[in-house]
Protein backbone atom coordinates (compact mmCIF):
# COMPACT_ATOMS: atom_id res chain seq x y z
CA UNK A 1 0.00 0.00 0.00
CA UNK A 2 1.21 3.19 -0.69
CA UNK A 3 0.88 6.47 1.25
CA UNK A 4 -1.70 7.98 -1.41
CA UNK A 5 -3.80 4.91 -0.73
CA UNK A 6 -3.58 5.53 2.82
CA UNK A 7 -5.03 8.87 3.00
CA UNK A 8 -7.81 8.19 0.47
CA UNK A 9 -8.37 5.21 3.10
CA UNK A 10 -7.97 7.32 5.94
CA UNK A 11 -10.14 10.17 4.84
CA UNK A 12 -12.79 8.03 4.10
CA UNK A 13 -12.75 6.47 8.05
CA UNK A 14 -12.73 10.07 9.36
CA UNK A 15 -16.03 11.03 7.17
CA UNK A 16 -17.71 7.41 8.11
CA UNK A 17 -17.19 8.08 11.83
CA UNK A 18 -18.56 11.82 11.41
CA UNK A 19 -21.26 10.61 9.58
CA UNK A 20 -21.81 7.39 11.94
CA UNK A 21 -22.17 10.09 14.77
CA UNK A 22 -24.11 11.95 12.82
CA UNK A 23 -27.02 8.94 12.16
CA UNK A 24 -26.77 8.44 15.84
CA UNK A 25 -27.59 11.36 17.04
CA UNK A 26 -30.35 11.95 14.61
CA UNK A 27 -31.44 8.36 15.69
CA UNK A 28 -31.39 9.28 19.16
CA UNK A 29 -33.36 12.46 18.49
CA UNK A 30 -36.07 10.53 17.36
CA UNK A 31 -36.23 7.71 19.91
CA UNK A 32 -38.94 8.33 21.19
CA UNK A 33 -40.93 8.30 18.45
CA UNK A 34 -39.40 5.46 16.96
CA UNK A 35 -40.49 3.66 20.19
CA UNK A 36 -44.59 4.02 19.54
CA UNK A 37 -44.04 1.90 15.86
CA UNK A 38 -43.78 -2.42 17.34
CA UNK A 39 -41.25 -3.96 15.31
CA UNK A 40 -39.54 -0.65 14.39
CA UNK A 41 -36.12 -1.75 16.05
CA UNK A 42 -36.34 -5.36 14.61
CA UNK A 43 -36.94 -3.86 11.39
CA UNK A 44 -33.95 -0.94 11.64
CA UNK A 45 -30.06 -3.03 11.99
CA UNK A 46 -31.45 -5.14 8.82
CA UNK A 47 -32.70 -2.26 6.99
CA UNK A 48 -29.29 0.03 7.95
CA UNK A 49 -26.95 -2.83 6.84
CA UNK A 50 -28.99 -3.70 3.48
CA UNK A 51 -28.86 0.09 2.50
CA UNK A 52 -25.24 0.19 3.12
CA UNK A 53 -24.66 -3.06 1.51
CA UNK A 54 -26.36 -2.68 -1.69
CA UNK A 55 -24.99 0.90 -2.15
CA UNK A 56 -21.31 0.27 -1.35
CA UNK A 57 -21.22 -3.39 -3.91
CA UNK A 58 -23.32 -0.99 -6.76
CA UNK A 59 -20.58 1.43 -6.22
CA UNK A 60 -17.49 -1.39 -6.36
CA UNK A 61 -19.47 -2.90 -9.80
CA UNK A 62 -19.08 0.48 -10.64
CA UNK A 63 -15.56 1.09 -9.67
CA UNK A 64 -14.55 -2.16 -11.08
CA UNK A 65 -16.05 -1.50 -14.61
CA UNK A 66 -14.42 1.88 -14.72
CA UNK A 67 -11.26 0.59 -13.78
CA UNK A 68 -11.48 -2.31 -16.29
CA UNK A 69 -12.38 0.36 -19.01
CA UNK A 70 -15.84 -1.47 -19.62
CA UNK A 71 -17.01 2.55 -19.24
CA UNK A 72 -15.40 5.17 -19.59
CA UNK A 73 -16.43 8.02 -16.74
CA UNK A 74 -17.68 10.10 -19.87
CA UNK A 75 -20.51 7.71 -20.91
CA UNK A 76 -21.35 6.40 -17.42
CA UNK A 77 -24.77 6.12 -18.07
CA UNK A 78 -24.44 3.24 -20.15
CA UNK A 79 -26.31 0.05 -20.25
CA UNK A 80 -24.17 -1.64 -17.84
CA UNK A 81 -24.75 1.31 -15.47
CA UNK A 82 -28.22 0.73 -15.94
CA UNK A 83 -28.20 -2.91 -15.21
CA UNK A 84 -26.79 -2.01 -11.72
CA UNK A 85 -28.45 0.43 -10.81
CA UNK A 86 -32.02 -1.49 -12.07
CA UNK A 87 -30.68 -4.68 -9.84
CA UNK A 88 -29.79 -2.58 -6.85
CA UNK A 89 -33.30 -0.63 -6.89
CA UNK A 90 -34.86 -4.13 -7.02
CA UNK A 91 -32.78 -5.72 -4.70
CA UNK A 92 -33.34 -2.92 -1.82
CA UNK A 93 -36.78 -3.44 -2.65
CA UNK A 94 -37.60 -7.03 -2.09
CA UNK A 95 -35.22 -7.15 0.64
CA UNK A 96 -37.03 -4.72 2.54
CA UNK A 97 -40.31 -6.62 1.62
CA UNK A 98 -38.86 -9.35 3.28
CA UNK A 99 -37.16 -7.25 6.49
CA UNK A 100 -41.15 -5.80 6.82
CA UNK A 101 -42.31 -9.88 6.99
CA UNK A 102 -39.37 -10.48 10.14
CA UNK A 103 -40.03 -7.08 11.73
CA UNK A 104 -44.11 -8.12 11.39
CA UNK A 105 -43.64 -11.51 12.78
CA UNK A 106 -41.22 -10.65 15.58
CA UNK A 107 -43.30 -8.27 16.60
CA UNK A 108 -46.42 -10.65 16.48
CA UNK A 109 -44.94 -13.86 18.15
CA UNK A 110 -42.40 -11.65 20.47
CA UNK A 111 -44.96 -8.77 22.08
CA UNK A 112 -48.12 -10.45 20.33
CA UNK A 113 -48.48 -6.98 18.72
CA UNK A 114 -50.63 -6.88 15.52
CA UNK A 115 -48.77 -4.32 13.26
CA UNK A 116 -49.01 -4.60 9.83
CA UNK A 117 -47.79 -1.22 9.00
CA UNK A 118 -44.18 -1.81 9.57
CA UNK A 119 -44.24 -3.60 6.35
CA UNK A 120 -45.38 -0.16 4.40
CA UNK A 121 -42.50 1.70 6.62
CA UNK A 122 -40.39 -0.53 5.44
CA UNK A 123 -41.00 -0.69 1.71
CA UNK A 124 -41.88 3.51 1.61
CA UNK A 125 -38.53 3.91 3.30
CA UNK A 126 -36.40 1.57 0.98
CA UNK A 127 -37.90 4.21 -1.94
CA UNK A 128 -36.91 7.04 -0.76
CA UNK A 129 -33.32 6.17 0.53
CA UNK A 130 -33.12 4.26 -3.32
CA UNK A 131 -34.39 7.18 -4.47
CA UNK A 132 -31.66 9.14 -2.87
CA UNK A 133 -28.73 6.21 -2.71
CA UNK A 134 -28.49 5.64 -6.04
CA UNK A 135 -27.27 8.41 -7.66
CA UNK A 136 -25.31 9.76 -4.79
CA UNK A 137 -23.79 6.42 -5.24
CA UNK A 138 -23.53 6.71 -9.16
CA UNK A 139 -22.31 9.97 -8.83
CA UNK A 140 -20.03 10.01 -6.45
CA UNK A 141 -17.93 6.76 -7.95
CA UNK A 142 -17.81 8.03 -11.13
CA UNK A 143 -16.66 11.94 -9.74
CA UNK A 144 -14.09 10.18 -7.55
CA UNK A 145 -12.59 8.38 -10.52
CA UNK A 146 -12.60 11.31 -13.04
CA UNK A 147 -11.02 12.96 -10.32
CA UNK A 148 -7.48 10.52 -10.01
CA UNK A 149 -8.95 8.91 -6.90
CA UNK A 150 -9.49 5.14 -6.52
CA UNK A 151 -13.32 4.71 -5.17
CA UNK A 152 -12.28 1.37 -4.53
CA UNK A 153 -10.38 3.32 -1.19
CA UNK A 154 -12.72 5.59 -0.72
CA UNK A 155 -16.81 4.32 -1.67
CA UNK A 156 -17.08 1.64 1.27
CA UNK A 157 -16.71 3.41 4.33
CA UNK A 158 -18.23 6.75 2.80
CA UNK A 159 -21.08 5.01 1.00
CA UNK A 160 -22.33 3.00 4.10
CA UNK A 161 -22.17 5.95 6.57
CA UNK A 162 -24.15 7.82 3.78
CA UNK A 163 -26.84 5.18 3.49
CA UNK A 164 -26.86 4.75 7.05
CA UNK A 165 -28.08 8.73 7.63
CA UNK A 166 -30.23 8.21 4.39
CA UNK A 167 -31.69 5.38 6.01
CA UNK A 168 -32.53 6.73 9.22
CA UNK A 169 -34.52 9.81 7.20
CA UNK A 170 -35.95 7.98 4.88
CA UNK A 171 -37.23 5.44 7.97
CA UNK A 172 -38.50 8.75 9.96
CA UNK A 173 -40.26 10.04 6.49
CA UNK A 174 -41.69 6.85 5.95
CA UNK A 175 -43.34 6.82 9.80
CA UNK A 176 -44.48 10.06 8.76
CA UNK A 177 -46.09 9.25 5.80
CA UNK A 178 -48.10 6.54 7.62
Amino acid sequence: MNWEDFKEMLVAELVSMTGGIAAGTILAFYTDKLALIPGLFILMPGFLAMRGSISASLAARISAALHLHKKSAERERSYFGKQNVHASFLLAIVTSFILGIVAYAGTRLIFNVDSPAILLISVIAAFISNVLMIPITFATTVWLFKKGYDPDNIMGPYITTIGDVVSILSLLTAIYII
